[in-house]
């Protein structure tokens, strides 16, 4: 777990635990409640900082559901997280029109946004390795320019 992600799972916690107050419970229920809630999202208890990104999501997607009951969308954002991220990293990874290429030329789509979720790991996989290739290129071009003789 990220610091980013300690600083928000603590902070939706505290949404839950308000919630939980308003609805009648003692502290001690609050605080016994926390792990419970990490079971049923997770089927079986770990503690938060273990959390893998796909665990946070799942817990953030039901601390959600209790601290805004009402608020579909928070939910949604949660379920959907796993996905934004894999885009994210195709973006940060090449230019917009260099990841378009790669996934026209290998899906037959040019909307990074109409990939599987499949095809946008493969192509993740397929920029991170074509990035490693450039850089070790880059890396014997430059061993070979520096040579004093």
């Amino acid at each position: 777990m990220t610091e980013k992600q300690e600083r928000l799972y603590w902070r939706e916690w505290g949404a839950v635990s308000r919630a939980l107050k308003a609805r009648g419970m003692t502290a001690a229920q609050i605080a016994a409640a926390r792990h419970e809630l990490h079971e049923t999202a997770l089927g079986f208890d770990m503690g938060h900082a273990d959390f893998s990104n796909e665990e946070t999501d799942k817990i953030f997607a039901t601390f959600r559901s209790l601290s805004r009951p009402d608020d579909m969308a928070a939910q949604v954002a949660a379920i959907r997280a796993p996905r934004e991220r894999l885009l994210w990293s195709v973006r940060s990874l090449a230019a917009p029109s260099y990841a378009t290429a790669i996934a026209r030329d290998r899906f037959d789509c040019a909307d990074l946004e109409n990939l599987t979720d499949a095809q946008l790991q493969q192509l993740k996989v397929t920029l991170i390795q074509r990035n490693r290739a450039r850089r070790r290129k880059s890396k014997v071009g430059l061993a070979q320019n520096s040579e004093p003789f």
